[in-house]
């Protein structure tokens, strides 16, 4: 169990820093908005600017709830592994598998999610009547993330429950582990296609209410850039069905 102390907190400290990357370019956002309000006098304006700041720091506050699960995934993994610990070289190897994909799965959830923040930010918030209409739509766009970190703990929750870690079992195999562990990994850096998702994403500009066809544009740019991490989640069950892990 010694050994694995270090992988608990790697794990967790990639979700921490994805989490802090995504939640400081939120609140950049948001400062940046509010010092962007036109300092009017009039009093129906000042009424205006006092509802548009009220609006701002509610959405602001959803988008960071937002940012949580994938944060919350590491933790979960590092309290289950703790709880369980392990009792064979093979089982560290594959929950060291299984801590891995579900720390980068979660780091790049959020540092994707994060690089799409200002354009969502901006068009949810925006003056105009019909913007918040679009608060669902934005809102899809973020979550689309989260698949990637879902990944993760599903084939976290897969390296605990074969490697006999959950229910005390001890009879895995050193190849077993290793195919399991070479999945997981692969799974795990297939995630970082989240930083072409964003940038995709990011080639659509303007408001969702001025072009019908741009939320689905937009949402098929997210699925192009998604693609990767299906690719990676398929070899990563191919590799574990091939190595006996499952079946």
């Amino acid at each position: 169990m010694q050994d694995l102390y270090s992988w608990i907190v790697l794990s967790v400290a990639l979700g921490a820093i994805g989490f802090f990357i995504a939640f400081s370019k939120a609140a950049r956002e948001r400062k940046k908005m509010l010092d962007s309000l036109q300092k009017e006098t009039a009093e129906g304006l000042l009424d205006r600017d006092g509802n548009i700041r009220e609006a701002l720091s509610g959405y602001t506050l959803v988008y960071m709830t937002v940012l949580v699960p994938a944060f919350i995934y590491t933790l979960l993994g590092a309290i289950l592994v703790y709880l369980f610990g392990v009792q064979t070289d093979a089982q560290i190897r594959m929950v060291t598998g299984a801590l891995i994909t579900l720390g980068l799965t979660s780091f790049f959830t959020n540092v994707g999610r994060s690089s799409i923040l200002e354009e969502v930010m901006n068009g949810l918030n925006g003056r105009e009547d019909g913007s918040k209409n679009d608060f669902g739509k934005y809102m899809i766009f973020l979550v689309f993330f989260e698949t990637l970190a879902i990944y993760g703990l599903l084939i976290f929750q897969l390296g605990l429950i074969f490697s006999g870690v959950m229910e005390g079992e001890t009879g895995v195999t050193m190849e077993v582990a290793n195919n399991y562990s070479m999945g997981a990994v692969i799974l795990g850096l297939s995630a970082s296609c989240s930083l072409l998702m964003g940038r995709l994403f990011n080639r659509l500009e303007g408001p969702l209410k001025e072009d019908p066809q741009l939320f689905v544009k937009k949402c098929m740019y997210l699925g192009i850039g998604h693609i990767p991490a299906l690719v990676g989640l398929v070899i990563a069950i191919f590799l574990m069905i091939e190595g006996g892990v499952i079946g």
